[in-house]
């Protein structure tokens, strides 16, 4: 395959951190290069949630006032959610019926047909190139460039984004505060009706205070997997495989559920960079997005709003630079800054939240029991939720 010369942009992972990026970008005048490792499409471990913050940032992705989700025929809208707690309580919650929305809750898509459609939306302009099964290596940082190997070629570059996930992280200390999960596609799964909009998380001691979800996605198909945060975990994560075949053979109301499924995909696993306050964001004129930042929600595990939101910033920061010619150290490390107020205070707040409920199980049963016998209680939690996961302010 044929490289080119240099750009101004390039964009080094397709995932979605690295798209909304260059959505943020397209039509700006800037020449742009997105590289993957992977052939496209390609599968990826992952729930494939899209919550309120992920469907805003999209919205502000959109050209010409078009929501770009309204076109992807491949989501399936959620308005509620379903909890087992470790005690076996089983509590049902239609965010339809406690709270006015004006759109759904949020979205399960496949990973596989998301990336492929946001990717699909950028190859429309003259200025943006993506070059798959492309690896990017040895990344060095000069004054006024980035240069950078792609396939053993040599590029340059006037801004990197390091979308690559968590692939380049090399601090293995960190996974102590990270979360790992395994998932796979489920075929032949029985949902009763009240289920097919719903999102189910199973809490069991064997995992607590990770979880086992079911997310219904259509063709009838379903995302399930095991969310195991590291710290609080105290068996080898070798065994999730073992926990996974167990929960869904010997655990009564999973068990019902699953009596005549099939897996329609291998288990994959991969680890979840959990954000944590005070994270590295940037280094000269390389910007980090996505799991690459370490910006998985800590309390639930999902990262594609996160990814989505913290690639528009980047992109509005990169224009900015552009636009005042600006690309000091200092102009540009204000990135950091950016992100850190974008998302500390809230990584902070869900990590105290998991670390209480962690030491105080009892207090997760009440907290469940409230939310179902308490209409004021619930409504209140559901709009700090869903305010808190508002990305509007933003951009």
């Amino acid at each position: 395959m044929d490289l080119p010369d240099d750009c101004d942009v390039a964009i080094v992972g397709a995932g979605p951190a690295g798209l909304a990026c260059a959505l943020t970008l397209k039509g700006k005048g800037l020449t742009i290069k997105i590289f993957d490792k992977k052939a496209f499409p390609r599968s990826k471990p992952c729930g494939g949630g899209l919550g309120i913050r992920a469907i805003h940032t999209l919205q502000k992705l959109s050209p010409y006032n078009h929501n770009l989700l309204d076109n992807f025929e491949g989501k399936t809208p959620i308005d509620g959610f379903e909890v087992t707690t470790p005690k076996h309580k089983n509590y049902s919650f239609s965010l339809k019926n406690d709270y006015t929305l004006t759109q759904p809750l949020g979205y399960t898509v496949n990973r596989y047909d998301f990336d492929a459609y946001l990717l699909q939306n950028l190859l429309d302009n003259t200025n943006i190139q993506f070059y798959p099964q492309t690896k990017v290596t040895k990344i060095l940082k000069h004054e006024d460039k980035v240069e950078f190997l792609a396939n053993g070629e040599l590029m340059k570059a006037s801004l990197v984004i390091d979308a690559t996930g968590v692939d380049q992280i090399r601090e293995k200390s960190l996974r102590n505060n990270w979360a790992f999960a395994i998932t796979s596609f489920v075929k032949y799964l029985h949902l009763e009706e009240n289920q097919h909009n719903k999102l189910q998380f199973y809490f069991t001691p064997l995992i607590y205070p990770g979880y086992f979800w079911i997310f219904p996605l259509s063709e009838g198909l379903a995302n399930v997997g095991l969310f195991v945060p590291k710290k609080y975990f105290k068996s080898s994560l070798l065994q999730l495989r073992h926990y996974f075949f167990e929960l869904i053979q010997s655990d009564s109301l999973l068990a019902a559920q699953f009596q005549s499924a099939s897996l329609a995909s291998p288990l994959q696993g991969g680890w979840l960079p959990l954000g944590y306050p005070k994270g590295t964001y940037s280094k000269g004129r390389i910007l980090k997005v996505g799991d690459a930042a370490c910006l998985v929600d800590p309390l639930a595990g999902e990262g594609i709003g996160n990814a989505l939101l913290s690639g528009h910033v980047a992109g509005l920061h990169i224009l900015q630079a552009f636009n005042e010619n600006n690309f000091s150290d200092e102009f540009l490390s204000s990135y950091n800054h950016i992100i850190t107020d974008t998302f500390d205070h809230e990584f902070k707040f869900r990590h105290r939240i998991v670390k209480y409920l962690s030491k105080h199980p009892k207090a997760f049963e009440r907290c469940f029991h409230y939310l179902n016998t308490s209409d004021d209680f619930r409504k209140f939690i559901f709009k700090f939720f869903i305010s808190s996961h508002d990305a509007s302010r933003m951009g």
